[in-house]
């Protein structure tokens, strides 16, 4: 993968999303399955996030496609979360949302959050809500929502 030319490609296509099609979205899935590097991966989380907010009726998030294209990411995680969304609640912190792709995440849990830039950051979940839809939120201690962004990914580590 040259990660140049697959970054200019998911730049092309955030910057044309008004013409996104089912053919973008599969060529993003697919740069995502076979993506090792963090960057890249984060920019791929972000541009379908924001496909999605933008065209709330032509579906971009798949829960199984994501599931699918994330799971050699993070061979040793026991689960893991790609952040789609932060926002931050008075008195309740910093909370994240995304789809919890592996395993399971429970309140009392400790997180690594994996950084677009290399940087690996300690949270604890402190709170966790499923949505029937398969998103998950999670109230995180120890980051504030201005470490948090969209793409980086919450891993709980085997033991």
């Amino acid at each position: 993968m040259n990660l140049p030319i697959e970054l200019n490609e998911v730049a092309k296509i955030r910057s044309d999303l008004e013409n996104m099609s089912s053919r973008s979205t599969e060529r993003l899935f697919e740069l995502l399955t076979n993506s090792k590097n963090r960057v890249l991966t984060s920019a791929i989380f972000q541009t379908l996030h924001i496909a999605q907010k933008e065209f709330p009726g032509f579906p971009v998030l798949y829960f199984g496609s994501v599931c699918d294209a994330v799971q050699h990411h993070h061979p040793h995680a026991k689960a893991l979360m790609y952040v789609l969304d932060i926002f931050g609640v008075e008195d309740k912190g910093t909370w994240a949302t995304g789809y919890i792709s592996r395993g399971e995440i429970n309140p009392g849990d400790e997180l690594v959050l994996l950084k677009a830039d290399g940087r690996e950051l300690t949270a604890h979940c402190l709170e966790m809500t499923k949505h029937p839809s398969q998103s998950a939120m999670i109230q995180l201690e120890n980051l504030s929502m201005g470490e948090v962004c969209q793409g980086d990914c919450l891993v709980k580590l085997a033991l």
